[in-house]
């Protein structure tokens, strides 16, 4: 009886120690600041765009929905993700002293939720007639398994000509994840 009893105490032992060394495999997919990261991101590579463009700071720059490349014909349709890096463009523009025109505001174009302010080229002539733009602020970006890879450019409106441009590459977590409207990753538990 006592062996039983010692056996059933070590079996308990052992479980509990084996329960305590189980680890999140994959935490750093599930939650790495991303979006923390974006707008540090965004601020650097924004910087680095607006002085390598010698755009004068008294213009006017209409920033555009940043669009997803694999959807850019279908529909116009944005993403959540998209409009937040636009979001974040126009603030970081603002922050640097530009002149920053929200197309959203404007009594002429139409805006539906879910939908975004874009750029085609037949649209630039207007842009640059309608609100003065100096300057037009667009960019795609991909989604790839573990990163979205981030594309600006700063564009002459008069001509489409690229004034500057730039990159970036963000991890995806579960914040990104849900902008994109991806699913979630869920914890999975292993042994270390």
């Amino acid at each position: 009886m006592r062996n039983i009893l010692l056996a059933l105490i070590t079996a308990a032992l052992l479980s509990g120690c084996a329960l305590n060394s189980l680890n999140v495999c994959n935490y750093k997919d599930i939650d790495n600041g991303s979006l923390e990261k974006m707008k540090k991101y965004n601020a650097q590579t924004i910087e680095h765009m607006v002085k390598n463009s010698r755009i004068n700071r008294n213009g006017k720059i209409v920033v555009t929905t940043i669009s997803d490349i694999d959807r850019i014909d279908e529909s116009k349709k944005s993403s959540t993700f998209g409009r937040v890096l636009s979001e974040d463009v126009m603030t970081n523009l603002s922050d640097q002293g530009y002149k920053v025109i929200d197309l959203r505001l404007r009594k002429k174009i139409l805006v539906e939720k879910n939908d975004g302010e874009f750029v085609l080229s037949r649209d630039i002539k207007k842009i640059i007639k309608r609100h003065r733009a100096d300057a037009v602020f667009t960019g795609t970006y991909s989604v790839a398994n573990k990163n979205v890879y981030v594309n600006y450019k700063l564009l002459e409106p008069k001509n489409g000509v690229v004034l500057s441009s730039g990159r970036y590459i963000l991890p995806i977590d579960n914040d990104t994840r849900k902008l994109l409207g991806l699913k979630p990753v869920e914890p999975k538990y292993c042994e270390e």
